[in-house]
């Protein structure tokens, strides 16, 4: 008897352990119903530092349901060649524009009115104070109202010799072009569809074609799917998801 409930104490401690790790790493992720880039920053108070990339000519984009404007705040940006511009206003460091690709550190002093951030919206400092970016030299923006099939996609039925097309906006700061050869995969029930280049194209600045060749089927009827690409320059996500079922 001693033993089983040992045996059974041992079990319930494991499964406890399981679904606390589950929780965790859900509460780590961030779920959007919306399709685009998710580009928004928001990082707990514990983390001292973070690395992010953006595009040359981008903001940093921070999380559009934190708190808008913080007084009393101050900031400093240095970067490369003794580049250093400070400011006092939370406010500016989130219109702030870098128009030149390289690497920054951006420093940070929040300091809410009162000590406590308005609105309620956390109850602590949702920025680390530090901030290492990356500005890329290159620019890549998926056009969704381009994207064209080759024949409708139905339910049970191989997409083997079907094609996406879409158009990729590229813009280069020193007019560079880049090589693009990501794949995309499909996300929703029981679908299967990717997309695989069969061979690297070389972007030049301004609009360039792609043309996916597609393989994998969707075996569910009346179901969404979406399109799930990589920006291979900052290495987001894009959702394209279809607004008619699968039949």
């Amino acid at each position: 008897m001693d033993k089983y409930l040992h045996k059974k104490s041992f079990q319930n401690v494991f499964w406890f352990c399981i679904l606390f790790l589950v929780v965790t790493h859900m509460q780590g992720q961030k779920f959007s119903p919306h399709s685009g880039l998710q580009k928004h920053f928001h990082v707990a108070s514990s983390t001292s530092e973070i690395e992010m990339s953006i595009s040359y000519n981008e903001k940093i984009l921070f999380d559009p349901y934190m708190v808008t404007e913080w007084e009393n705040s101050s900031w400093t940006i240095q970067g490369e060649d003794e580049f250093f511009i400070s400011g006092q206003n939370f406010e500016d460091l989130r219109n702030y524009i870098f128009t030149i690709p390289g690497a920054y550190v951006v420093e940070l002093q929040i300091n809410p009115p009162n000590g406590n951030p308005p609105g309620n919206q956390c109850t602590h400092i949702c920025f680390p104070p530090r901030i290492v970016l990356d500005v890329k030299k290159y620019k890549l923006t998926f056009l969704p109202e381009s994207i064209l099939f080759s024949d409708t996609i139905l339910s049970g039925v191989e997409t083997n010799g079907m094609f996406l097309t879409m158009d990729l906006l590229f813009e280069s700061y020193d007019g560079s072009t880049m090589v693009f050869q990501e794949m995309f995969q499909t996300a929703g029930i029981q679908t299967s569809i990717v997309g695989v280049l069969p061979n690297p194209v070389t972007l030049t600045p301004g609009v360039n074609q792609i043309i996916y060749p597609l393989s994998g089927k969707v075996m569910s009827s009346n179901t969404y799917i979406s399109f799930d690409f990589i920006n291979p320059v900052n290495g987001l996500s894009w959702s394209y998801p279809l607004m008619n079922p699968i039949l």
